[in-house]
């Protein structure tokens, strides 16, 4: 009878390397056949954070990761592909990839994973990126650049939730407010929430599921009828005509 030995996980590649029990030329070869063969998007996307962290910068990992931003179907390997690509490798090589991503990406988390990585650094070309980025974020969504960030952050709360990781940008804003619809007090979805703008909505009481809000740090609440402010909210810089 012969047994077959189990296939290795990237984690497991990275374990051995580590423990000195493969080397980094084996590990290599593992992880490209992980990448090329594997049926699951989560394990592919794994192999391409583990050529990073095992620090496999050679020029034949940079092309089959630019490979894997360009023509892979999965959105979770692009977005892990665009991330060890910015993190490891220099900018003469990612530049005109980076710039093909900026113009043909559609899916919500590659198109968040982008706007990260550039919000990073002040890097001129890197804000050359975000520009662009923006101004097809703005046409798409037809809002100002400054809400973005917060349409972007709803999209991956909507992936969260559905585990549906190649929504695009053009539908994203039907889903998400799907989403909000079946909860009634919905802004406690947001946890990461920053910046919030509700001018001219006559509210009067804040919802309850505010104080869940501890990212939150700017608000403007112009045209409202507020009164007061709870105590949490003490640490925000407020923006208001009561």
């Amino acid at each position: 009878m012969i047994y077959l030995s189990p296939v290795l996980t990237p984690g497991d590649v990275c374990y051995k390397v580590a423990n000195n029990q493969l080397t980094k030329n084996a590990a290599t070869e593992l992880l490209i056949s992980l990448l090329e063969e594997s049926d699951g998007d989560e394990i592919r996307a794994k192999c391409i954070d583990a050529f990073s962290k095992l620090g496999l910068k050679t020029q034949k990992i940079f092309r089959i990761i630019e490979n894997c931003l360009v023509s892979d179907k999965s959105a979770l390997v692009r977005r892990a592909a665009i991330r060890v690509l910015v993190q490891d490798f220099p900018k003469k090589d990612n530049y005109l990839v980076l710039k093909w991503a900026v113009n043909h990406e559609k899916t919500v988390i590659v198109v968040k994973q982008l706007l990260d990585l550039f919000n990073s650094g002040d890097d001129p070309h890197f804000n050359l990126f975000k520009r662009e980025l923006l101004k097809k974020l703005e046409d798409v969504y037809n809002i100002v650049a400054d809400e973005i960030e917060l349409i972007l952050n709803l999209g991956v709360l909507y992936i969260e939730f559905s585990r549906d990781y190649q929504i695009d940008i053009y539908s994203s804003w039907f889903k998400i407010m799907e989403l909000l619809k079946r909860y009634p007090d919905n802004i406690g979805l947001l946890p990461r929430l920053t910046y919030l703008r509700s001018g001219g909505h006559k509210l009067k009481p804040l919802s309850k599921s505010t104080i869940s809000l501890s990212e939150l740090r700017k608000i403007y609440l112009k045209g409202n009828e507020i009164n007061s402010l709870p105590n949490f909210w003490d640490r925000i810089r407020v923006i208001k005509d009561l």
